[in-house]
């Protein structure tokens, strides 16, 4: 019995001072831990995601991309700017309230134009007072420490001793090239002095303008950042992604009704994107008491490094950010006080001892228990695992949230190494287990659900479960007419090259696919394994799958001739979902009036003339993405309140020969005025669209109806509903 206590104790604390040695930076600097640590960053930062200020955002982006060369006129539409450009800018925000500008641009020599550019940016410069310009260091010795002997002026022509003037643009990556900490001072060997990077030399002037009598508040000195730092760098308090911070191109600060852009030059039209009586941004209030960052937003230009969060945009930008937006975080960090702090050396050790003895004590508990199942006291010490695992990062995230940070990395090496002195014989009988399970309900089932059966095996009986899903029915127009005017082995063909290409589609788009019926097919999305996004799959599968028809349509017309269209209707709600059968065969399907409405949604395109129909549980969180078309309110058989449907005609960003907008606009228009029984101007509305485009056949369907309710009005409690009722 003293034996086992001692056990109890001695395992964990061994373990304890094993990890604090040599598995932390408590002690010795561990690149691994390090590297662990940095991801952690990374992954409570993309967790967070992007955050609001508690104040209002005080930092605007002024870009210089292509798109400012490409309206810049001829000579000076080139790297680099003239400076007499710069100077305008200057003045231009300084009128527009400006409290502070950064320009995130070096100017190593003088001006390539004229060297009287130089006098007027100056000249700027000095006359607000306002305004700090990029430096940069050659040589970096141990990261920190700078070496500038052979380059005084820093890399800035303007400098001349001014240390407010400048701050250094040198940011400096870690051991894998992302840009996660700053650097609030670079010190120069030559001159024995330590001086500001960008960020904090822009913050210093801000407090300085913002504060000018407060001798508290206007002296970085006094913010005490040093309790911040962890050698010698802060850690970079991400406010969001790439694309966080309000940009304005630089061409619409210059673009006042002083200066002519191309477009302007080219058209004969003025613009004055800057100060436009109008909607000029001089005016807008963008920039009143706003520090205004100038630099590089143009990819070709390099000024853009990895950083701690991501895009959601992976393909455009990814972990990618422009120099000038990791300055602007830096500095909207400073401005709210918002540094992030690491915990304290001393806590985290308290914490890993704490841990280590918790989590011996709960692997332990399954023999107080008596559970004599491997299996179930293996899953019994996963679950406590996975939880004590859950609660260290949860803990670490909630930290971070209030600008703390953690290292876990040393608590989750105890907790996993006390975990597998425990359970390496528990995990071997799992794994048998699932092996086991695997094998046996593979010949039953495909290997998507058996997966989705190893984590839920009681799923495998008859039933189901009440789901929302999106449910898609489609069926080939005039199918019948078809079938008779051809041979069955050229029908048996082409029937099976359709059906190859519509379900290679509902694959696609993690569609489960239900069944053929003749020319019809039935697919559904969000089981049997959840899908978050099930209405945007379903419509993407049915814009797809009419674009793919035509496709199939050309290939085969030789042989059928025989012009292919599919009609396909969509709705979404609550069905019944799961194994369906008896004991011997059962099939996984789905059933209810929703699945009814979405067949006969596919069926009534033949009354509206149209080829995609969808419900409004469909189409209402997605209308942005799509254009779409409100067709009519129907009444589903046995239900009392009516649905409304919509043609689904593409994308929103959608280009083509017709002008939908005015379609949709008239359209809309017309159907208010029916429904108000007002059936004189409802016909003018359709008819409007009728007189450009003669086949438009909703719009000829309601003018029919119009017709009728002028000659036979409808009774007083009339309210638009169609009589066509949905079985």
């Amino acid at each position: 019995m003293e034996s086992n206590f001692s056990f109890k104790i001695i395992t964990p604390l061994a373990i304890s001072l094993i990890i604090i040695l040599f598995a932390s930076n408590i002690v010795i600097n561990n690149y691994l831990i390090s590297t662990l640590d940095n991801k952690l960053k990374d992954l409570h930062f993309n967790r967070r995601g992007e955050i609001q200020s508690e104040e209002e955002n005080k930092v605007v982006i002024l870009g210089i991309s292509n798109n400012t060369l490409k309206e810049l006129p001829p000579p000076y539409n080139q790297w680099p700017l003239a400076r007499n450009l710069f100077a305008k800018v200057l003045y231009n925000l300084n009128q527009a309230g400006a409290k502070v500008i950064g320009i995130d641009i070096l100017f190593n020599e003088e001006d390539r134009y004229n060297k009287k550019n130089d006098s007027l940016f100056l000249n700027e410069i000095k006359r607000f007072n306002n305004v700090v310009l990029a430096a940069k260091l050659d040589e970096l010795n141990e990261r920190f420490v700078i070496i500038t002997e052979n380059s005084k002026r820093y890399n800035n022509y303007f400098y001349e001793g001014d240390d407010n003037l400048i701050g250094f643009v040198n940011v400096i990556p870690d051991y894998d090239g992302i840009i996660r900490h700053y650097y609030p001072k670079y010190y120069d060997v030559g001159s024995n002095k330590s001086l500001y990077t960008f960020s904090f030399s822009v913050f210093d002037k801000y407090i300085k303008l913002t504060y000018p009598s407060d001798n508290l508040k206007n002296k970085l000195d006094n913010y005490e950042f040093e309790k911040y730092l962890d050698n010698n760098s802060l850690l970079i308090n991400y406010y969001g992604p790439s694309g966080t911070f309000t940009t304005v191109e630089l061409i619409d600060v210059l673009d006042d009704s002083e200066f002519s852009t191309v477009t302007e030059l080219e058209s004969g039209e003025e613009i004055n994107t800057w100060d436009d009586s109008i909607s000029g941004l001089k005016y807008s209030g963008l920039f009143k008491d706003k520090v205004v960052l100038i630099g590089s937003i143009e990819p070709e230009d390099k000024d853009i490094y990895p950083v701690a969060i991501s895009s959601d945009d992976k393909m455009q930008f990814g972990n990618l950010m422009y120099g000038v937006e990791i300055h602007a975080n830096v500095v909207q960090m400073l401005i709210d006080k918002n540094n992030i702090k690491k915990v304290s050396d001393g806590l985290l050790v308290i914490l890993i001892f704490l841990f280590s003895f918790v989590t011996n004590y709960f692997f332990g508990i399954h023999k107080k228990l008596k559970i004599s199942s491997l299996a179930v006291s293996e899953i019994f010490n996963l679950v406590i695992l996975i939880l004590i695992l859950f609660l260290v990062y949860e803990i670490s995230y909630q930290l971070f949230n209030n600008n703390f940070f953690l290292s876990i990395t040393s608590i989750y090496f105890v907790v996993i190494i006390v975990y597998l002195s425990n359970l390496v014989l528990h995990y071997l009988n799992e794994r048998k287990q699932k092996l086991m399970i695997k094998n046996m309900f593979s010949h039953y089932v495909s290997s998507k659900i058996v997966d989705d059966l190893i984590d839920n095996p009681q799923k495998l009986k008859l039933g189901g479960e009440r789901k929302e899903l999106s449910i898609l029915f489609s069926d080939i127009t005039n199918f019948t007419t078809l079938s008779e005017s051809v041979e069955p082995e050229i029908l048996v063909d082409f029937m099976n090259d359709y059906f190859d290409k519509m379900t290679e589609i509902i694959f696609k788009y993690n569609g489960t696919l239900d069944k053929f019926e003749g020319d019809a097919v039935m697919a559904f999305w969000g089981a049997p394994l959840n899908d978050p996004n099930h209405t945007i799959n379903s419509i993407e599968t049915a814009l797809e799958m009419r674009a793919q028809t035509k496709i199939i349509s050309e290939t085969w017309k030789d042989r059928l001739h025989f012009d292919i269209f599919t009609r396909i209707g969509i709705n979404t709600g609550e069905v019944i979902v799961g194994n369906m059968g008896s004991k011997k065969k059962f099939d996984f399907t789905v059933m209810g009036d929703n699945v009814n409405i979405s067949a006969r949604l596919e069926a009534i395109n033949k009354f509206y003339g149209t080829d995609i129909i969808v419900s409004e549980k469909t189409i209402q969180d997605n209308e942005e993405k799509y254009l779409t078309r409100e067709l009519d309110n129907l009444l589903v058989k046995g239900k009392s309140k009516p649905i409304k449907i919509y043609q689904l005609i593409d994308h929103s960003n959608l280009y083509t020969d017709i002008d939908w907008q005015f379609i949709i606009k008239e359209f809309e228009e017309g159907i208010k005025l029916y429904r108000e029984k007002d059936f004189i101007h409802s016909i003018q509305k359709f008819k409007k669209i009728i007189n450009t485009y003669p086949n438009d056949k909703p719009s000829l369907l309601y003018i029919k109806r119009c017709e009728e309710f002028i000659k036979n009005p409808p009774d007083e409690n009339w309210q638009g509903i169609s009589e066509v009722l949905i079985k």
